[in-house]
């Protein structure tokens, strides 16, 4: 058993795609997926340079369904809430036992 298949939270992802709009492109939003066995976790001081307490990041196995503009709502565990994904997801995969995703977030409506 991996502690990857014990991660208590869910999360529900909606991916998004550039559209070209009228004057500037659009961010469209897609339909959600839900992704279970995760862990969302506060990114600690020694991750970021800013002071921010509004930062997450979740870690979890297989494929990440978002991309950079993702929409991510935390349905289940304590940090319940809607966030933005920032970034691409990061694959950490040393070994097959050990491949991971790490996607940072952060909570709506935050100044970046």
């Amino acid at each position: 058993m991996s502690l990857f298949d014990i991660n208590p939270h869910t999360v529900t992802v909606r991916p998004a795609v550039l559209k070209p709009g009228d004057l500037a492109r659009k961010v469209v939003l897609g339909d959600p997926v839900t992704v279970t066995r995760v862990a969302v976790q506060p990114i600690s001081s020694t991750e970021t340079d800013e002071t921010s307490t509004d930062e997450y990041k979740v870690i979890g196995r297989g494929a990440w369904p978002g991309g950079t503009h993702a929409r991510v709502t935390v349905t289940d565990g304590p940090h319940k809430g809607e966030y933005d994904q920032q970034g691409e997801a990061v694959v950490h995969g040393m070994t097959p036992r050990t491949t991971h995703y790490v996607v940072r977030l952060r909570r709506r409506g935050q100044e970046v």
